[in-house]
């Protein structure tokens, strides 16, 4: 069963009528996407009046969201959020689109929006409130006074949340730059990503490995421990620009006061004692992401630092994350790296982020090189979860939503019978195919067709 495309939509067009060089440059953006143009005028997209601003487009997650210039942009939780570049300042803007549940209202989501944002960050002086009545919203952000708008539109199942805050006394001034934001907004056929499988068997056991990517990108290396995955060939010069890896070694006896920064630094040199050069260009801040529990009881501390880095043929933005725990005499560790060619981090750092999210442990046996905490520690486990960290950020309020940007549903079609496929789960409306079932671009053709949800 085919189905129609998505059209561009309008949304927001009445709030809109009344209303760095350095590794910053790269890092402080997040997860961003793929390119930034200016929208040309086109009878199924909206009026220049309504999108006056650059927009930001992410082919691969399928959705393009004006981007004014000099701000930042993320995505996480089904949420896109953009910020200026500038330090202590506390505006913010936020466009939230989805399915709608039966009977859900995208105003009580809405409500359950400014809640999440309350709850996740009370500890850094956060507390904001929704008028719905006249879509104020006002409080405080990182313990700055601020003010702002919350806009909701409900079209049948399709649902919208968009506004934005600044400074107290900043608002009437940011207002028509924020509108333009979610006027914008564009949900277009995503890239479907095929979920595969790597196993391998060694010293330190048999580990079969899961990952999820897009045509083109494959399993460039596994071992029992380690799983490599490429993508984003460069057909002038045969190269991958983008890789992503999830590492667990081996415990190191007798070392509990490993740090993340000697762990980080061994591994680099053990890189180049492999005969992989490599210079560090400059230095993001490292950040400590919290921890995670494992099955022996301990917990393990995550930090993420963030690199750019010149590999002797390219420069390439480098995101490594390690996790360290301390258990008895040992010093157990794990770390996810993700490395994506300078001159494409606005086109391939959510994807690459996305790939990596994916990878999972589907099983693994100790091997005889193996020390015992390893077998034991929930290392597989450690891994889903870091995974699932950032999509899960907003769940409560995505249960509300069928899908959210970057929630992803498996499918499987017809004439793939075999394949598992990953596509965002709120690119299209699931009233175009039977209860069941749900839109999904072809992975050979593009074709919209009707895929059975497992």
């Amino acid at each position: 069963m085919t189905v129609d495309s998505p059209s561009r939509r309008r949304v927001l067009g009445a709030v809109s009528a009344l209303g760095a060089g350095s590794i910053a440059g790269y890092l402080d953006a997040g997860t961003d996407g793929q390119e930034e143009q200016t929208r040309s005028e086109s009878p199924r997209q909206v009026t220049a009046e309504s999108c006056e601003i650059p927009v930001f487009t992410d082919k691969y997650v399928g959705f393009s969201v004006g981007r004014p210039e000099g701000w930042t942009i993320e995505y996480t939780g089904g949420i896109i959020w953009l910020a200026p570049i500038a330090p202590d300042d506390p505006t913010l803007a936020f466009v939230y689109p989805g399915w709608l549940e039966a009977g859900a209202s995208v105003d009580d989501v809405a409500s359950e929006f400014v809640a999440g944002l309350n709850d996740a960050n009370a500890d850094g002086g956060t507390s904001l409130h929704w008028n719905a009545e006249t879509g104020s919203l006002t409080g405080t952000r990182d313990g700055k006074a601020v003010e702002g708008e919350v806009w909701t539109e409900q079209s049948g199942q399709y649902g919208l949340i968009a506004g934005g805050l600044g400074p107290e006394g900043a608002w009437s001034s940011l207002r028509e730059t924020v509108a333009n934001i979610p006027a914008c907004l564009d949900l277009f056929p995503s890239v479907p990503l095929v979920v595969r499988t790597a196993s391998a068997s060694d010293a330190y056991g048999a580990t079969t490995w899961e990952y999820a990517a897009p045509e083109g990108w494959q399993a460039g290396g596994a071992t029992s421990l380690t799983i490599d995955v490429y993508g984003a060939r460069n057909e002038q010069d045969g190269l991958y620009d983008a890789q992503v890896s999830v590492s667990s070694y081996p415990v190191i006896p007798g070392t509990t006061s490993f740090t993340h920064e000697e762990y980080l630094d061994a591994y680099l040199q053990s890189q180049r004692e492999a005969g992989v050069y490599w210079e560090i260009l400059d230095r993001g801040e490292p950040r400590l992401l919290g921890e995670l529990p494992d099955g022996i009881g301990g917990s393990w501390e995550l930090k993420a630092f963030p690199l750019l880095m010149n590999f002797g043929y390219q420069d390439m933005v480098v995101v490594v994350v390690t996790a360290i725990t301390n258990w008895q005499n040992y010093t157990l560790s794990m770390f996810w790296w993700r490395a994506v060619a300078a001159r494409r981090w606005d086109e391939l750092a959510a994807i690459s982020a996305i790939v990596q999210s994916s990878i999972t442990i589907l099983s693994h046996q100790p091997g005889a090189g193996l020390s015992p905490p390893v077998a034991d520690s929930g290392v597989s486990d450690i891994i889903a979860e870091v995974g699932d960290a950032n999509s899960a950020a907003q769940d409560r309020i995505g249960d509300q939503f069928s899908g959210a940007l970057l929630g992803n549903d498996r499918v499987v079609i017809d004439d793939y019978p075999d394949t598992e496929i990953l596509v965002p789960s709120n690119n299209y409306d699931p009233a175009q195919c039977p209860e069941g079932q749900r839109p999904i671009p072809h992975p050979a053709t593009g074709e919209m067709v009707c895929g059975t949800v497992l």
